[in-house]
């Protein structure tokens, strides 16, 4: 007959059990008290254990899991009867079924077969080949093992896990693990079934710094470990005899690299497939400690980065404000001063050398600004249903007469009959400024320059070599706007270069008209926020030609 191990101080809840499993023709029996459970399991007798989650008269973690490490008894199957409001989930982990409260007689009924009939099989198992199910209760703990460990990148969490399987699978009475999470912070984590007395402490302390020492050839002192400790059982007490129980040793390491050492102790003896799934959870806990120890540099490292980015945006911000309002009354005194018409010809031609300079400044200045602007997310933007060939032709009449001190001539070609686009006008002339004063200052005297627009569909950007790779998602029309020299050119492998930060491909012209090396950058940025594309065709003594493609959105579109 089927006997079932009731172990509640409830009454009512004993006397509903016992008239449940005698309807189904099974016998139970109750206990209270620890000492009393532990011999009605031993005697073999017991097939099914019910926990009242609810017990206040024992400490049911401590006592299910010395239950489970009873080899006499790891086969006897348990169910947890917990309430609704039941939240010590840490103890479920050693339980092989719950239901919850009221019970459902139906469920509660099918949970018990198939707890018994699990048992039956286990026991079955057991009888054909001990060996086998143990290796396969171990490589189901391996398994786990493994699947948690996947799924973390904290270090000191990694090596818990691993310990945690450790004991589940080999039924440890004690453990330690020596840890250098940090140059700073080196662990000891002890794990013992009985709290252990200060000597045996200091003993492990010694051992354990003795073989991190020897294994990684390094000079650790005691004074330099904290020891953490965790008890299973505080009814008992570890001694210098856990030295004389079997033990097994091995290094934690990652590739190259010194992480700690572990060893773990057992008074019955581990067999060859212990000391194998032993050496496993080791080496299963290397791969996601070297991920876990490249995420902390790489955080490490984007910490860096980050402040060293925010430190880079103050000063270009401080900078920028504090040579804005000097170099408004620098260009103002110099304006004036060329104006003045008092000037002999050597002091007219240094003024004007100054307000050339001082003008560049003020460009450069004003890139910084914007770049900031840009990267804290501050740049103001209003869209409006525009033809695109009025910002070209206000952003021609303004450099023409740059462009005819600089004996360059400035060619217009705009369709008509184009589409308006959604367009910043502000933003799309300083696009545009951008693009055409390089042209002129890059091209030699007497040399043209010619601004087209006209219409292209998506496909056409195939056309184009500068593209690697397009982006996903493109309009099918666009409006497209090509500024044409016939300068100094780009080679092709400095493209892509043109539009980063700071960057301007070397050359003798380059060093002639200086500049901040933002512009680009800008122009792009900007582009962007109009959900166009800006890019180029160059040849090297034969021209540039920069583009810069528009949307041409439907009212869905825009919505």
């Amino acid at each position: 007959m089927i006997k079932i191990l009731v172990v509640s101080d409830n009454s009512e809840k004993v006397e509903y059990l016992s008239r449940f499993f005698k309807k189904h023709s099974w016998e139970s029996v109750v206990s209270g008290s620890e000492s009393d459970i532990f011999d009605k399991l031993k005697n073999g007798s017991i097939d099914l254990v019910i926990y009242d989650g609810s017990i206040k008269s024992l400490e049911l973690r401590t006592l299910v899991y010395k239950t489970k490490i009873l080899t006499d008894t790891r086969d006897i199957r348990s169910i947890f009867l917990v309430s609704k409001d039941f939240d010590n989930y840490d103890l479920l982990k050693y339980a092989n079924s719950f239901i919850e409260e009221p019970i459902n007689e139906n469920l509660f009924l099918a949970t018990i077969k198939s707890e018994l009939l699990l048992r039956e099989n286990l026991i079955v198992l057991s009888k054909n080949n001990d060996d086998l199910a143990k290796s396969l209760y171990q490589l189901n703990v391996l398994y786990n093992t493994s699947s948690q460990l996947a799924g973390s990148l904290d270090k000191i969490k990694l090596i818990d896990i691993m310990s945690e399987g450790l004991d589940q699978s080999l039924s440890l009475s004690l453990s330690y693990i020596l840890v250098m999470n940090e140059p700073n912070d080196i662990r000891l984590m002890i794990k013992s079934l009985y709290p252990i007395s200060q000597r045996l402490e200091n003993s492990i302390k010694q051992s354990a710094l003795a073989n991190y020492n020897n294994t990684f050839s390094m000079n650790l002192s005691v004074d330099d470990i904290k020891v953490e400790t965790t008890i299973k059982d505080r009814w008992g007490e570890f001694d210098m005899n856990v030295f004389s129980f079997d033990s097994l040793f091995a290094p934690i390491s990652i590739q190259n690299k010194f992480f700690g050492v572990i060893e773990v102790f057992r008074e019955s003896d581990f067999s060859t497939d212990d000391t194998k799934c032993f050496t496993t959870l080791v080496k299963q806990v290397s791969l996601p400690l070297e991920s876990a120890i490249l995420y902390d540099e790489i955080k490490e490292q984007n910490e860096k980065l980050e402040k060293l980015e925010r430190v880079k945006s103050n000063f270009i911000s401080i900078v920028s404000h504090e040579l804005r309002t000097p170099m408004t009354v620098i260009n103002s005194s110099l304006e004036i001063l060329l104006k003045g018409g008092n000037n002999n010809p050597t002091e007219q031609k240094f003024l004007g050398l100054a307000k050339n300079n001082a003008d560049r400044l003020s460009v450069i200045i004003k890139d910084l600004l914007d770049l900031q602007k840009m990267e804290a997310g501050e740049m103001e933007f209003r869209f409006e249903l525009t033809n695109i060939n009025i910002p070209i032709e206000l952003v021609k009449n303004s450099l023409s007469e740059f462009a005819k001190n600089q004996k360059v001539e400035i060619n217009m070609s705009l369709e008509k009959g184009l589409e308006s686009v959604y367009i910043d006008t502000k933003r799309l002339e300083q696009v545009l400024t951008n693009l055409i004063s390089n042209a002129i200052k890059f091209t030699s005297e007497g040399g043209q320059i010619n601004v087209t627009t006209s219409k292209m569909t998506k496909e056409d950007f195939n056309k184009f070599e500068f593209f690697d790779k397009l982006p996903k998602n493109l309009y099918d029309e666009y409006i497209k706007i090509s500024v044409e020299d016939n300068g100094i050119g780009i080679a092709k492998e400095n493209w892509h270069k043109v539009f980063e930060q700071f960057k301007q491909i070397e050359n003798s012209l380059t060093r002639k008209v200086g500049g901040s090396g933002l512009g680009l950058s800008i122009a792009k940025q900007l582009i962007e926020r109009h959900e166009g594309l800006i890019w180029l065709d160059s040849e090297l003594d034969k021209g540039t030609t920069f583009y810069v493609a528009i949307p041409v959105k439907t009212k869905k579109d825009k919505e």
